[in-house]
């Protein structure tokens, strides 16, 4: 039995170590560089001894046919340049720039003086080297850019990352003070407990930014929805309004479950008789919407602590920046007091959760 020799494969660069260039081919790019490239025509023109508007039509017209040809040069080698080591990026790109700045120079020279004779060499030099040394500045400016993305992306990363993992102290103990009486009395109870804690805690130690279906996050609701009934008993009751279509719909992870412990901990937990929590989940056009709604705290001393507790504000603008971190402006979180109850609505763009997708974007992630 013959052994097949695996090939060797080429590591990737890690993404500080590459060319990362932004996608040139797009509209704004485009624009961008002929607006930019024009500007700076005007500008060399106006420097002159007045305005010679056809050394400023022959200048707009060479300075285009070498910006955009660079552009959609460096826009079919974006991702090829991405893979290969800075400097290799570097030298490729940097030498197509130029070579397209020389080729465009030495043609528009004899086009303008009509035979090869009488090409002026030394204007084709100087206008090749302005091409180079503004390619250089671009590029070095390219990567400076990518850099400060690469580091406010490591930090949003880490920073959703510790709003995802924050378990509230007083949650985990009231929840081992609960297993632990549950375990003298009903050890099944107690059992099942720890497994729904248990599946709370790896829910946290995902990586940071990963989605999964919003059947998955309901089901991690209702283990911890269980911890706080057996804790909380007949005062706390939960009324459910999820249609099943809705249950495919990718969500991030553990992002109902502090808005549900939230309307627990400041809206039902504080007064005597307890409450309602409602929970609905529908779909709107391309938006996925899901609503938590609680009573509001009566007048007594315990529900008043739980009103004024600044907890509360503080886990709703913890949810908003991972929300704006992983959606920008396409969520949306609304939080007020209505006449009887406090209603939390969470809007998110509705998406098909597909597991293959998100394994390769945390791949894609890691690496």
């Amino acid at each position: 039995m013959t052994k097949t020799k695996r090939k060797p494969t080429r590591a990737k660069p890690p993404r500080n170590q590459s060319l990362i260039l932004p996608d040139l081919c797009a509209t704004t790019s485009v624009f961008f560089l002929v607006l930019v490239s024009e500007l700076l025509v005007l500008v060399w023109v106006l420097l002159q001894s007045g305005i010679d508007w056809i050394q400023l039509g022959y200048m707009s017209l060479t300075v285009q046919w070498i910006v955009l040809p660079s552009a959609a040069i460096l826009c079919r080698l974006r991702h090829w340049l991405a893979r290969r080591p800075l400097w290799q990026g570097w030298l490729v790109a940097f030498a197509a720039v130029s070579t397209v700045g020389f080729v465009v120079s030495l043609a528009g020279d004899w086009i303008v003086k009509g035979s090869w004779q009488d090409t002026d060499g030394w204007q084709v030099l100087r206008q090749t080297a302005a091409t180079a040394i503004i390619a250089a500045l671009l590029l070095r400016y390219f990567q400076l850019q990518q850099q400060v993305v690469d580091r406010s992306r490591a930090e949003m990363a880490a920073r959703v990352e510790a709003l995802q993992n924050r378990i509230r102290p007083h949650f985990l103990f009231n929840s081992l003070n609960t297993i632990a009486e549950l375990i003298a009395t009903r050890p099944v109870e107690a059992e099942r407990a720890i497994e729904d804690l248990s599946r709370l805690f790896r829910a946290s130690l995902r990586e940071a930014g990963t989605f999964w279906s919003l059947e998955e996050e309901l089901a991690l609701v209702q283990g911890y929805l269980s911890l706080e009934q057996w804790r909380l008993g007949d005062r706390l009751r939960v009324v459910w309004r999820t249609p099943k279509p809705t249950l495919r719909w990718s969500v991030p992870v553990l992002i109902l479950q502090p808005l549900i412990e939230n309307a627990i901990v400041h809206g039902i937990a504080p007064q005597v008789q307890g409450g309602t929590l409602m929970i609905g989940c529908y779909q709107r056009g391309e938006r996925l919407i899901i609503d938590i709604e609680n009573p509001l705290p009566d007048n007594s001393p315990t529900a008043q602590e739980g009103r004024e507790s600044r907890g509360n504000q503080v886990a709703l603008n913890n949810i908003r920046h991972r929300l704006a971190t992983l959606y920008g402006d396409g969520s949306k979180l609304y939080a007020a007091p209505e006449e009887r109850s406090y209603r939390v609505r969470l809007t998110l763009p509705a998406r098909l959760y597909n597991p293959r997708e998100e394994s390769n974007e945390s791949l894609g992630r890691r690496r």
